[in-house]
């Protein structure tokens, strides 16, 4: 919307995701490979276009919802983590994906440029086997 100057409907969508707040019951949980290329990466997308403040702010709370499935012996992600009480639980395979794994660099380093935090950054390079 931005790109093609549709600015009713992109001044809409900056309220809608002002007011989103990524809350689930304690039952539910995002999966994260797909909340990081749609929601963390289509957030920082729009920020790096549009410069809106409320873009970037989202991106870092949503940012910091996600870091607790890192929270793993390997250090790669669980499948899904629970927004709110930041529980996981692992995907149907019972082990890690190598895609879900490892597609969340250029969002949560971006993210870390960005913000200035330096555990956005840490948490997807320091995987446990390249330090070990």
């Amino acid at each position: 919307m931005w790109i093609m100057g549709v600015w009713e409907p992109y001044q809409d969508a900056v309220e809608f995701v002002a007011g989103a707040n990524f809350s689930m019951t304690d039952d539910e949980f995002a999966p994260f490979f797909e909340t990081v290329i749609r929601y963390l990466g289509g957030l920082l997308s729009a920020y790096a276009l549009s410069g809106e403040e409320v873009f970037l702010s989202r991106a870092d709370d949503l940012g910091r919802m996600l870091l607790p499935a890192f929270d793993t012996p390997s250090g790669f992600p669980m499948y899904a983590v629970n927004t709110i009480s930041g529980k996981t639980r692992p995907g149907w395979t019972g082990k890690a994906l190598w895609a879900e794994c490892l597609s969340n660099q250029v969002e949560f380093k971006y993210l870390a440029h960005l913000t200035g935090r330096p555990d956005f950054y840490h948490k997807v390079f320091a995987f446990h086997w390249f330090t070990s």
